[in-house]
């Protein structure tokens, strides 16, 4: 008999909503930072990010690296359909807004490519949509996020 593990997501990953976007918009682009922003477009549904629809965002400052992705990150799209992008060398350094969280790994024993290809499916996101909160546009909560057993 195969011994099933269960683990919390927030257990495995720090768990961190992308940056609000217009808090950090630079009044002047001649004195900004460039940044490859994702967007909803870019995001396709297969989990892919094509670098052809991010698009740019210009800073007043240096941004946190931490709203950068980073090699091994997942980035989760909090409204529907939810969809998840494991991101590699190809995919470091796109600033992530605030209709994205970031899943970084907090332990190496996990493979979060898999992880990224599982968060992915259809059974993940109906349960995800089932959680979500709101009527406008609801999303799913980064504290539901953290309790989501896998």
């Amino acid at each position: 008999m195969t011994k099933r593990y269960i683990v919390k997501l927030g257990e495995i990953a720090e768990i961190k909503t992308g940056l609000v976007l217009n808090r950090k918009k630079a009044l002047n682009k001649e004195k900004s930072f460039k940044y490859n922003t994702l967007t909803l477009k870019s995001l396709k549904k297969n989990g892919f990010i094509n670098a052809d629809e991010l698009e740019d965002f210009f800073s007043g400052e240096t941004l946190n690296d931490s709203y950068l992705t980073h090699t091994n990150d997942i980035v989760l799209r909090l409204s529907e359909p939810n969809t998840v992008a494991y991101i590699s060398d190809k995919t470091k350094n796109i600033l992530v807004p605030s209709q994205f969280c970031i899943l970084r790994r907090k332990n190496h024993e996990f493979n979060f490519e898999f992880l990224a290809w599982y968060l992915n499916s259809e059974a993940v996101k109906n349960q995800l949509k089932k959680s979500s909160i709101g009527s406008t546009l609801p999303i799913v909560t980064t504290g539901y996020l953290n309790e989501f057993s896998i």
